[in-house]
């Protein structure tokens, strides 16, 4: 058996174990089937593919053992997309633009590029990529950071109906209602591009 097979297995296990997840849990929080990791580790003989590998990589920030050195897999490549009052679904195809999350995303998550400073004191800083799950799948809890949309762009705000708070030090932003806006959906990450 090769060295990098043995690694590999050891990974999985370190995973599992690490986080206390079966292997279905694993394969359905990675969107996979729990068959890609428990026959790879029964019989050790055939590799997952990269895809199943990446998305598996995808949900643990452990590094998969691959290689001379240890390093991430690259994770779910999203577009960046700019909103406009409609369909969000509808303008994917027209970006060209992409960002890779290491986040557990679904199918439906999606980037947005920040053009307010609202949130800068949560870190969130305009110009700064969020990834964005939708209201479809993530519903909104109070204090989650929501993005949304409005005549100015892509903004964000703390969710705490009947207002989204921000969360800035510039003193003329007040809390928006949300009737007034288009919720595109919940921040699961922000990518500061240097």
């Amino acid at each position: 058996m090769s060295d990098s097979k043995e690694k590999l297995a050891s990974w999985m296990n370190e995973v599992m174990s690490s986080n206390n997840w079966t292997a279905e849990e694993w394969a359905r929080k990675a969107e996979t089937s729990a068959t890609n990791i428990t026959r790879f580790l029964k019989e050790l003989k055939y590799y997952p593919s990269g895809r199943t590998i990446d998305a598996l990589a995808g949900c643990t920030n452990i590094p998969v053992p691959i290689g001379g050195d240890s390093f991430h897999i690259s994770g779910r490549s999203l577009r960046v997309i700019e909103p406009a009052l409609g369909k969000v679904e509808a303008l994917w195809e027209q970006s060209d633009e992409h960002v890779i999350t290491l986040e557990p995303v679904s199918d439906g998550s999606f980037a947005v590029k920040l053009c307010s400073d609202r949130m800068s004191m949560a870190g969130m800083l305009p110009g700064d990529v969020i990834i964005v799950e939708p209201v479809k799948v993530v519903k909104p809890l109070p204090n989650d950071v929501v993005v949304y949309f409005t005549e100015d762009g892509v903004e964000a705000g703390r969710w705490h109906p009947p207002f989204l708070m921000p969360q800035s030090s510039a003193e003329d932003h007040l809390p928006v209602k949300l009737q007034s806006v288009h919720v595109l959906g919940v921040a699961r990450q922000s990518i500061r591009r240097f």
